[in-house]
């Protein structure tokens, strides 16, 4: 038994964060807001009927900019990749700028307010794991700061998402 929990500490003190952040929950997207879990809010809409899925994909064709939406219960966070061709995205890292042109991501810290307010990011970066055409895993993080509520700076952490 004493070699049992010799070995599980072993095992814990050598893989260091990596075995915490594994406990992070797995799913197709998820991510931490100022250090709060931030999830998908639960797809209840009928199948076929009317209603916007929590998660949606789009990709601008003009721009080949390719968007990942995701709503939780009150925020929602955009991810936007400028694609380097119209099939596909490659593996690698974007940095996050605030340009709606290039490769950015904003949060919406209250999507069912009457007048939404959109934040881009300040900096950050999306880390592309996996790359099937438009179907991709990978890891970001970023940063938002806004003026109008004395520089109010919101830390996007830990996000990660799924075969989207």
């Amino acid at each position: 038994m004493k070699l049992l929990l010799i070995f599980f500490a072993l095992t814990i003190s050598l893989s260091g964060c990596s075995f915490f952040d594994s406990l992070l929950p797995r799913g197709k997207f998820f991510c931490k807001i100022d250090g709060e879990n931030f999830k998908p809010r639960k797809d209840d809409a009928p199948v076929g009927g009317i209603g916007a899925s929590p998660i949606r994909r789009y990709l601008n064709l003009k721009d080949t900019l390719f968007t990942i939406y995701v709503d939780g219960e009150n925020q929602s966070i955009g991810l936007t990749l400028k694609a380097r061709s119209l099939d596909k995205i490659n593996v690698g890292k974007y940095l996050l700028k605030n340009n709606n042109k290039n490769s950015h991501a904003i949060f919406n810290p209250d999507r069912r307010a009457h007048k939404q307010e959109i934040i881009y990011s300040k900096n950050g970066y999306i880390n592309v794991t996996k790359s099937e055409g438009f179907k991709i895993s990978g890891t970001f993080e970023f940063t938002t700061e806004i003026n109008n509520r004395a520089w109010k700076e919101y830390k996007i952490t830990k996000g990660q998402f799924n075969e989207l």
